[in-house]
């Protein structure tokens, strides 16, 4: 699942600025592993959050200033259970 939203606004003629959040999420399950009994199986859960912000700025014609800044947060969870996979 993922949604994203850009804004970008014209201050003035030579001023612009842009804000940019995008948001993704990934859910998987997984039975066993190269340390666990095939009857643990382990459910993962990854959100993820970006902000991005711009200020642009042309004081002149021959230069520009750009001052970027970008943010990124991520939040894994991850629980374990057992099952009766095989008899166990």
């Amino acid at each position: 699942n993922n949604a994203s939203l850009r804004v970008d606004h014209a201050l003035s003629p030579r001023n612009s600025l842009f804000f940019r959040y995008n948001f993704t999420t990934t859910d998987s399950t997984s039975r066993g592993g190269v340390f666990a009994s095939p009857s643990n199986i382990a459910d993962m859960r990854n959100r993820s959050h970006q902000y991005s912000a711009a200020l642009t700025s042309s004081p002149r014609a021959y230069m520009t200033n750009d001052l970027r800044i970008n943010v990124s947060l991520n939040d894994l969870t991850r629980h374990s259970r057992a099952d009766d996979f095989g008899g166990a």
